[in-house]
């Protein structure tokens, strides 16, 4: 039963009358009748009884509305108790906590919204946001007591997926696949609708700096495929954006369905994903600000 319903039969027993109930609920008085009928008909007893003046309350409609503002009551409580959690401001706490992310990711337009609310709750608590090598997440939390870092993690590279401490926890938050990157204005890239591996490794390519080295997973992914061409390996990310929007250039990196860079993605036929995950200390979670700060952070991506 809809407890909207409740308050409805609530303001007819305050009115004694259908009709001017009505009024006050802006609800039409064939509506509000048949209200009542049905709930009369669920709980198999008469609330009102009409009369020339208005409505007569039964004796046991007496005591199905006060057992029906009871339930308002605690409903409202529940309501006030909630509200209450999520306006509590942690003023007590001067703590600093570290969000650490790899090196060069592309950018989002959702990025961070957990951030605003965390720091209303927590005015007094700094946050740091520092980048950090994928290869190098498990030894940064455990040096940094309050931290939790942004990691990633594949099936198809054993390097990226280094065991997980004991005192340690991960928890996915997304898994996206691999794409090749171009520009919206690259004529020849506007014919792929997919591309394989092996398409885009005969491409001329700019690399972001995280693939210098030999052993760096996008690289990695490529270098079966023969002699790559590869025009430009930068580290400035503003760099890697003017090149390939104003170069006929490819690139490759995971799929963001919220990215903000006017990037094409063109999905790949190889069946390579990257899954994104979160990891911090098992202490973490034995800290109000920690503890707060991970469960925004896996709300906004719930979203």
């Amino acid at each position: 039963m809809n407890t909207e319903y409740f308050y409805y039969l609530l303001t007819i027993a305050q009115y004694r009358s259908i009709s001017q109930a009505a009024d006050a609920l802006h609800l039409q008085r064939s509506y509000l009748s048949k209200v009542v009928q049905n709930i009369e008909q669920e709980l198999d007893m008469t609330i009102f009884t009409r009369s020339p003046r208005g409505v007569l309350i039964t004796q046991e409609g007496e005591y199905a509305l006060k057992q029906l503002q009871q339930v308002l009551d605690i409903l409202d409580e529940i309501k006030r108790h909630g509200q209450a959690q999520k306006d509590i401001i942690y003023t007590q706490y001067f703590d600093e906590i570290t969000v650490m992310s790899p090196k060069k990711i592309r950018p989002r337009k959702r990025s961070a919204q957990y951030l605003p609310t965390f720091q209303k709750l927590f005015p007094n608590v700094l946050i740091s946001m520092i980048d950090e090598d994928v290869e190098n997440m498990i030894h940064a939390v455990e040096q940094l007591p309050l931290s939790v870092a942004f990691t990633l993690r594949t099936n198809s590279w054993d390097k990226l997926c280094p065991p997980i401490p004991d005192t340690m926890i991960y928890q996915p938050i997304t898994n996206n696949p691999i794409v090749a990157l171009a520009s919206p204005n690259n004529a020849l890239a506007q014919e792929y609708k997919t591309m394989s591996l092996a398409s885009l490794a005969k491409q001329e390519l700019v690399f972001m700096d995280f693939t210098v080295h030999k052993d760096g997973f996008l690289r990695h992914l490529l270098q079966p495929y023969g002699t790559l061409h590869i025009r430009y390996t930068v580290s400035s990310l503003a760099l890697f954006y003017q090149l390939l929007h104003d170069n006929p250039y490819f690139s490759i990196g995971i799929y963001s369905p919220d990215a903000n860079d006017d990037l094409l993605q063109i999905p790949l036929r190889d069946d390579i994903y990257i899954e994104q995950g979160i990891l911090y200390h098992k202490d973490t979670m034995r800290n109000v600000v920690g503890e707060k700060f991970i469960e925004l952070l896996l709300e906004s991506y719930k979203k």
